[in-house]
């Protein structure tokens, strides 16, 4: 705590890119599969689903390359993402 300002630093949390920031949706269309619900699906179902970077009350948001790894490991990146990121 710094006594003279009254607060507590917290540490300095993962810097990323925020253009690579993406929510389930975007996940969702990347990966072309039909629901967002879909990736909270994998997210309870894949220990190794990677960890949101930010858990807001309403909505996770994930980076994309975090993701993408994931996704390509197991055979969820579809060929339509990897011609559009070409």
């Amino acid at each position: 705590m710094t006594a003279e300002y009254g607060y507590t630093q917290l540490p300095m949390g993962r810097r990323v890119d925020v253009d690579q920031l993406v929510g389930a949706w975007e996940i969702a269309d990347r990966l072309s599969v039909a629901r967002p619900q879909v990736v909270h699906e994998w997210r309870r179902r894949h220990d190794d689903f990677p960890e949101p970077v930010v858990e807001l009350r309403q909505v996770l948001i994930w980076h994309w390359p975090d993701v993408e790894k994931w996704a390509e490991s197991t055979g969820r990146l579809g060929t339509t993402w990897k011609r559009r990121r070409q």
